[in-house]
C-alpha cells in the first residue's frame, strides 16, 4: 500500500507553530484560567493522534484515519482557540463540540470498517446530536433562561450512542474480527471514562482548597488525554491481520483499562458523595471504596477472556476431555458443544466432497445447516444442525470455532476417504472376482478337468503322477487368481496424482495447511503410502498439536519420495504411543523406507517419511 499523503505530520507542524506565535502575543487573558501545563498537554495529545494519522497507509481504512485525523487536528487548535478567546468570541466556547463529537464518531467508524455494515444510522445520529449541541450552546450564551440543564443533559447522552454502537457489532462476531469490534468499543468508553474521573478528581481538589480552576484544569486535562487514547485505539482497529495489538491479551488488557477507570471513578464519586466529613477523611473513604471494588474487578479477568474469545471456554472444556481416541474428536466436539449450547439435539455435518457431507451417522447430501465453518473463499466446511430455534445464536456466542473443528473436519475427511478406498477395493474385487470367473479361472479349471480326463488312459504310473500334480498345481493357482483384486488406490489418487488427492484432502484445512507437492507421477504402491502418510501426519498434527500452521512437502530425488510434514503446535508425538504413526510406520518400512518423527525447530512435530522408488 501506499505511504499515507503528509498531510496530517504538516497539519501537526502548523498547530505547533500557531501555538507558538500566538502565545508569544500580547492578547488579553482569557476567561477560562487554567494550569500552565494544560495547553501543551492538549497540544501534544493532538499532534500526537495526528502523527498516528500520517504514519497510517493508505487504502483498507476508509473513513477512520480521515476521522482520527481531524480528531488531532480539532485536539492540536483547541489551546490556541482558548488563547484567542476574547478574539474568536464564539468559537472559542463552542470549539469543544467538535473534538467531543469526533471522540463519539470515530469508533462508531472503526467499529463500521470492521464489520462492513454500511448501515449508517449510528453516524447520522451523531452528527444530528452535534448540530443540536451547537444550537443549544447558543441558546446558553444568548442567556435563555432554563437552557443549561437540556444542553448538559442531551451532551452527556449522546456519550451513550457510540459505546451502544460499538458494542453491537461485537455480538455474534469472533476470531480476529471480534477482537478488532472490542477495540472500537473500548475507544467508545475509555475517553468518556477518563474525562468523568477526571472532573471527579477536579471537584475533590476543588474541595481540598485547590481552587475552582482546579476543576477545569483537570477536566481540561482529562479530555487531552481520552482524545489522545481515543485515536490510537482507533487506529489499533485498522492493524494488519495477525498483528501484535490484536492479540487476546492485548485486547483484554484494554478492557481492563476500561474497568480499572470505572473503579477510580466510583471511588472519587464516593468521595464526593461524603461533604459532611472531613475532606482527608472523605479521600480515605473514596480511596477504601475503590480498594474494595479492586478484588472483583480482578476476578474478571477470566470473564473478559471470554468475552474476547469466546471459544476459550470450548477449549476447556474439551480439555477436561483429555486425550481422545483415534476417530472420536468429531464426537467429542459434538458432546462439548451439547452442553454448552444446551441443545442436546444439535449434531454436526462436515462437507467431504461438493455436495456430500458426512454426518454423525452417516453420509448425506446438499444438507443446509447453520455454517459454523468454512473456507477461505466462503465454500461452507462444517454446519451444526440446532435442534432448538435458539441454538445458532448460542453457538455464535461462542466466537471462531475454527481451531476447534479443524481437526473434526480432517477426521472426517481422512474417514470419507478410507470409506471410498475400501468401498472401491470392494468394487474391484468383486469385478475382478467376476471377470476371472468368466475367464482365466474358467479356463484353468477347463485345462485341469480336460487333464483329469486324459490322465485316465494313461498307463505309465510316473506319467499319470506328473499329471495329477499338474492338476493340482493348476487348481491352486486358480485358488491364489481368487485371492487377487484388493489393494487399490483411492479413485483420486490413481486418477490425478499426489498434487490434486492431496489438495483435496485437505480443502477443509486449507487456511492452515499448505501444500508444495510434485507432480510428477510415481508406482502405485509408492503414491499409496504418500497419501496416507501426510493424511495421518496432519491429523495428528491439527488433533494433538493445535498449531497455527501445518506444511506439507513432497519431493523426489535420490531415487526415493520423501513425505515432510512440520507444524509449529506443542510438539512431543511419538510414534510409539498411537496406532496410526506405528501404522505407517510399519508401511513405510514394507515398502523399504523409513519413517521419523522428531521435534520440530523452534516448537512443533516434523514427520518425514523417505519412500523408494524406481521413479
Amino acid at each position: 500500500m501506499k505511504p499515507s499523503r503528509p498531510v496530517w505530520a504538516v497539519a501537526a507542524g502548523a498547530f505547533v507553530a500557531a501555538y507558538v506565535t500566538v502565545s508569544l502575543m500580547p492578547l488579553p487573558a482569557a476567561e477560562l484560567r487554567l494550569g500552565p501545563g494544560v495547553g501543551p498537554a492538549m497540544l501534544a495529545a493532538g499532534v500526537a493522534v495526528l502523527l498516528v494519522a500520517a504514519s497510517r497507509p493508505r487504502g483498507a481504512t476508509r473513513g477512520v484515519v480521515p476521522g482520527v485525523g481531524l480528531l488531532g487536528a480539532t485536539t492540536a487548535a483547541y489551546p490556541t482557540v482558548l488563547m484567542l478567546g476574547l478574539v474568536v468570541g464564539l468559537l472559542a466556547d463552542g470549539w469543544h463540540i467538535f473534538p467531543l463529537t469526533l471522540v463519539q464518531l470515530v469508533p462508531v467508524l472503526a467499529r463500521t470498517r470492521v464489520v462492513g455494515n454500511r448501515d449508517r444510522r449510528w453516524e447520522t445520529a451523531i452528527l444530528l446530536l452535534a448540530v443540536v449541541g451547537i444550537g443549544m450552546v447558543g441558546l446558553v450564551l444568548a442567556g435563555v433562561p432554563g437552557a443549561e440543564v437540556p444542553s448538559g443533559v442531551l451532551w452527556f447522552g449522546s456519550f451513550l450512542l457510540a459505546p451502544i454502537a460499538t458494542w453491537r457489532a461485537v455480538v455474534g462476531s469472533g476470531g480476529e474480527t471480534r477482537r478488532r469490534a472490542i477495540l472500537a468499543a473500548v475507544a467508545a468508553m475509555i475517553p468518556v471514562a477518563i474525562i468523568v474521573w477526571c472532573t471527579a478528581l477536579g471537584f475533590l481538589a476543588a474541595g481540598v482548597g485547590a481552587g475552582e480552576d482546579a476543576s477545569l484544569t483537570a477536566l481540561f486535562l482529562g479530555f487531552a488525554v481520552g482524545a489522545l487514547l481515543c485515536g490510537l485505539i482507533a487506529t489499533a482497529t485498522t492493524a494488519p491481520a495477525g498483528s501484535p495489538i490484536l492479540r487476546t491479551r492485548v485486547v483484554v488488557l484494554a478492557l481492563h483499562g476500561v474497568l480499572g477507570t470505572l473503579v477510580l471513578i466510583v471511588g472519587s464519586v464516593a468521595a464526593l458523595l461524603m461533604p459532611a466529613i472531613a475532606a482527608g477523611w472523605a479521600l480515605l473513604a473514596g480511596a477504601a471504596v475503590a480498594g474494595l471494588l479492586t478484588w472483583p474487578w480482578l476476578r474478571l479477568h477470566g470473564w473478559l477472556a471470554r468475552v474476547v474469545d469466546p471459544s476459550a471456554e470450548l477449549r476447556h472444556e474439551l480439555s477436561l476431555v483429555g486425550d481422545v481416541g483415534e476417530g472420536q474428536h468429531r464426537r467429542s466436539v459434538l458432546v462439548v458443544l451439547r452442553r454448552l449450547v444446551e441443545d442436546p439435539d444439535l449434531t454436526l455435518a462436515f462437507r467431504v466432497a461438493p455436495g456430500t457431507w458426512i454426518g454423525m451417522e452417516g453420509t448425506m447430501r446438499d444438507l443446509p445447516g447453520h455454517v459454523v465453518l468454512a473456507t477461505t473463499d466462503g465454500e461452507p466446511t462444517v454446519v451444526a444442525l440446532p435442534g432448538a430455534p435458539e441454538g445458532a445464536a448460542r453457538l455464535d456466542s461462542l466466537g471462531d470455532l475454527a481451531a476447534i473443528l479443524r481437526p473434526a473436519a480432517q477426521e472426517a475427511a481422512l474417514e470419507y476417504a478410507s470409506g471410498r478406498a475400501a468401498a472401491a477395493a470392494e468394487d474391484e474385487r468383486r469385478r475382478i472376482a467376476q471377470d476371472l470367473h468368466d475367464g482365466l479361472q474358467g479356463r484353468l479349471l477347463g485345462l485341469a478337468l480336460n487333464l483329469q480326463l486324459s490322465g485316465r488312459g494313461v498307463d505309465d504310473p510316473a506319467t499319470r503322477l506328473l499329471l495329477e500334480e499338474t492338476v493340482g498345481t493348476l487348481r491352486s493357482a486358480v485358488e491364489e487368481v481368487r485371492a487377487l483384486g484388493g489393494g487399490r488406490q483411492p479413485e483420486l489418487l490413481a486418477r490425478e496424482g499426489l498434487a490434486v488427492a492431496l489438495g483435496s484432502l485437505f480443502r477443509a484445512a486449507r487456511p492452515v495447511v499448505s501444500l508444495d507437492v510434485t507432480a510428477a507421477r510415481f508406482p502405485p504402491e509408492v503414491e499409496t503410502t504418500a497419501y496416507y502418510v501426510a493424511g495421518e501426519a496432519v491429523a495428528n498434527a491439527l488433533k494433538h498439536g493445535s498449531p497455527s500452521r501445518v506444511d506439507v512437502r513432497v519431493e523426489f530425488a535420490a531415487g526415493a519420495l520423501t513425505v515432510t510434514v512440520t507444524d509449529d503446535g506443542r510438539g512431543g508425538a511419538d510414534p510409539r504411543l498411537g496406532s496410526g504413526l506405528r501404522g505407517l510406520a510399519e508401511r513405510v518400512a514394507a515398502g523399504g523406507g523409513v519413517l521419523v518423527v522428531r521435534d520440530g525447530v523452534p516448537t512443533g512435530t516434523a514427520v518425514e517419511a523417505v519412500v523408494p522408488c524406481g521413479s
